[in-house]
């Protein structure tokens, strides 16, 4: 994450895809935070930022922890890294999927 638009944008779009799970629609979550649907709008595609204690209340309404909802500063995490964390076997078959060699793994 390289800045502040690039958090906020990513923190709208957790905030939509949970508001999706849950079938509630802009207008809904807007009023339960007393916020317009326009102002839902605009965070959801990180054109408005959003103060901590509006976090905590859209996270109450939506019925998800907070930290669901805050994406990670640190999106640089290369495949292999991820790979690294995987179980072996689980692994072994992801390198098989994407055809890549685990050098320096002993998952196979």
């Amino acid at each position: 994450m390289n800045s502040k638009p690039d958090f906020d944008k990513a923190l709208g779009e957790r905030i939509r895809s949970a508001r999706e799970q849950v079938g509630v629609k802009q207008d809904q979550l807007g009023q339960a935070v007393g916020l317009s649907r326009t102002s839902i709008t605009n965070i959801e595609r990180g054109r408005q930022g959003v103060q901590v204690y509006l976090l905590v209340r859209i996270a109450e309404v939506l019925g998800r922890p907070v930290v669901e909802l805050l994406p990670s500063l640190n999106r640089e995490v290369s495949i292999p890294d991820k790979l690294r964390e995987l179980e072996p076997s689980k692994r072994a078959w992801a390198h098989r999927v994407i055809g890549s060699t685990p050098e320096g793994d002993d998952a196979t």
